[in-house]
């Protein structure tokens, strides 16, 4: 056996190596990819929270002064 047929157990296999490098950067990379995905979809659920409050503060608005949809006038939709 010739000593570079057999590397000895400290030394790692260059091939190996590179392997381990890739799926490292390769990981990285979706790790930033969710990350960001991550920041939007907060961005996203924020605004609409933003929305429904601002939907029940309306709602809780027109039920106190007494507008629950029998007192609007009857009129025609506009595409009539």
């Amino acid at each position: 056996m010739s000593p570079s047929a057999n590397p000895a157990p400290d030394s790692p296999d260059p091939q190996r190596m590179q392997l381990v490098e890739e799926r490292l950067t390769f990981q990285q990379k979706l790790i930033d990819d969710l990350s960001t995905a991550l920041a939007a979809q907060q961005g996203d659920i924020a605004g609409l929270r933003r929305e429904l409050h601002d939907c029940r503060a309306t709602i809780e608005q027109l039920l106190a002064a007494g507008l629950d949809g029998e007192d609007l006038p009857h009129e025609k939709p506009p595409h009539y």
